[in-house]
């Protein structure tokens, strides 16, 4: 077999191989209106805020978060229990094609637990974004207090 069609034979297996399958290219992802909510003074765990667009046109699913801004990262949901909220951990969120997913205060958001101290508003947090079958974005948040557009008028 000549080096060029052994090549092509080997790069067809792989593209087409079950573990390459599943990783998606990171331009297939978008993200947008990242925003990392600072903790409340005298806290240390906050929360990630964002759209992620699946624009490609197979499934993808998020499994992980990292960043060097928090000890830990962990994809969260909020839901309803006997009339109660509770917050908990989800292993994955599924993505299909052309969906957006709002990560937001009561529904999906990552959690960053021991949020660095020296974090302040404005700065630039870098996100990593992992999916199933190994692929990676990475994706820039822009860090913000609650307090940054408080409206501190009193109407009288």
């Amino acid at each position: 077999m000549p080096i060029t069609v052994r090549f092509l034979a080997v790069l067809f297996v792989f593209v087409l191989s079950p573990a390459h399958a599943d990783q998606a290219p990171p331009a297939s992802v978008k993200a947008t209106e990242a925003v990392v909510q600072l903790p409340i003074p005298g806290t240390h765990n906050s929360a990630v805020f964002m759209r992620l667009h699946n624009v490609g046109k197979t499934p993808l699913t998020l499994v992980g978060v990292n960043t060097t801004a928090a000890a830990k990262a962990q994809l969260h949901s909020h839901t309803s229990v006997d009339g109660m909220m509770r917050m908990r951990p989800v292993e994955s969120l599924a993505l299909a094609p052309g969906q957006t997913q709002v990560f937001e205060s009561g529904g999906y958001h990552i959690m960053l637990f021991d949020v660095q101290a020296e974090l302040a508003s404005g700065d630039s947090v870098d996100l990593t974004l992992e999916f199933a079958g190994g692929a990676t974005k990475t994706v820039q948040a822009v860090a913000k207090s609650r307090y940054d557009n408080a409206d501190h008028s009193h109407h009288h």
